[in-house]
């Protein structure tokens, strides 16, 4: 991105929360393999290793003054992505023998502390449950009722 044009407020608080995720990670003795992962059915914010154990993380930022705490805002959609996107990475890189879990970190800061919080939530989430199934059923009528943009419309 040029210089003289500026990120969005909500994607550098969103990059500063990846960055205190990855920090803190490191800090429990997890190795981060890779950030910020995406692939046509979704994207993974980062992925780390500790041992045999392959974890897909999603990192939620908030700023205080927010109605939710960060976790409550993964919803089944998100979990469903999250996990489709997974199935991709491992797709083209196999992991010999190894197990997955899917956390979120989750981060509230502050306006004038940099941090409030960090929360681990270790195996927020699993392939297994309700919450995806419904998400990606959810996700699927959303698609359906997107409608295509047409080309050379008014304005191009």
């Amino acid at each position: 991105m040029p210089f003289w044009k500026k990120k969005p407020r909500h994607l550098l608080t969103g990059s500063r929360g990846e960055s205190l995720a990855v920090w803190y990670l490191r800090m429990k003795g997890y190795r981060i393999i890779r950030r910020n992962f995406s692939c046509q059915v979704g994207e993974i914010d980062i992925i780390a290793a500790k041992g045999d154990l392959l974890i897909f993380v999603e990192v939620r930022t908030r700023t205080s003054g927010g109605l939710e705490h960060p976790l409550a805002t993964v919803d089944p959609i998100k979990v469903a992505r999250t996990v489709r996107a997974a199935m991709c990475y491992l797709k083209f890189h196999p992991m010999p023998l190894s197990f997955c879990r899917f956390d979120i970190v989750a981060i509230e800061a502050g306006r004038r502390v940099p941090v409030r919080g960090i929360l681990h939530a270790m195996g927020a989430f699993d392939t297994t449950s309700g919450e995806y199934e419904e998400g990606r059923k959810r996700d699927a009528l959303r698609k359906r009722r997107s409608f295509p943009r047409k080309k050379g419309g008014p304005g191009r």
